[in-house]
């Protein structure tokens, strides 16, 4: 097996015992599994990608934060000001995913035009129809929360934007990745404004991990097919 392949599986077993382990209430384990994936999924990107490039430091710079972000949502609970630093965590986390898929657009920016109007639109017409699903329950929080949800539709722009600009595998698991994050920052959002979701932080800490192996595996296996600016 190749060197992706058995991290790849590592990390399904790190993975697989931490949801068992939040599902199970064994908070002991869970807190020795939280860092774990983290921290195993950054080894991945620096064995498999070197970190020799923009793209890849970028991203192990929004993998840290959003650890860091994952630590501050672990502990909220009620606390707003530690809600609102787990939110500004993963913001600034999205920040630096775009500027990666950035650099991917930025190699062949007049490439499908029509593609990236479409892009363009139906993320406008989902993430608006989220925030006015949540406004009412929002209160004082309004901006912030459409600050973070335009950031987040950016996030998935430049996912979609990297058509035709990589190979077709980083660009469908950067996208597959790209939109279980979206289905976690809802989630997190949802679940916190309105009435709350069962066994909430388990399933968002689910699907976050879900999307960063696949942005992260996605990063790894990128080819750039256009190389007129610096990787």
């Amino acid at each position: 097996m190749d060197k992706k392949t058995v991290y790849s599986l590592g990390y399904a077993l790190i993975f697989s015992l931490a949801l068992l382990a939040g599902i199970s209430g064994w908070n002991n384990l869970l807190v020795l599994l939280h860092p774990l994936v983290y921290l195993y999924l950054m080894l991945y990107l620096q064995q498999c990608a070197s970190l020799k490039g923009r793209f890849h430091k970028r991203l192990l710079k929004g993998l840290i934060l959003s650890f860091l972000a994952d630590i501050l949502f672990r502990y909220a609970g009620t606390n707003t000001s530690l809600y609102l630093g787990a939110l500004f965590s993963f913001l600034i986390a999205h920040l630096y995913f775009i500027s990666a898929f950035y650099l991917d657009f930025k190699s062949a920016q007049e490439l499908d035009k029509k593609g990236a109007k479409w892009a363009i639109g139906s993320s406008a017409i989902v993430f608006s129809l989220f925030y006015l699903q949540i406004r009412s329950h929002l209160g004082a929080y309004r901006l912030p929360v459409i600050v973070y949800i335009f950031i987040v539709s950016l996030l998935l722009m430049m996912a979609l934007f990297r058509n035709r600009r990589v190979n077709t595998q980083s660009f469908r698991m950067v996208l597959a990745g790209v939109i279980f994050c979206v289905l976690a920052d809802a989630g997190l959002l949802y679940g916190h404004f309105t009435t709350g979701i069962s066994n909430a932080s388990t399933w968002i800490f689910a699907l976050y991990m879900i999307a960063l192996y696949l942005i992260i595996s996605g990063g790894v296996s990128r080819e750039l097919i256009y190389k007129q600016t610096e990787v």
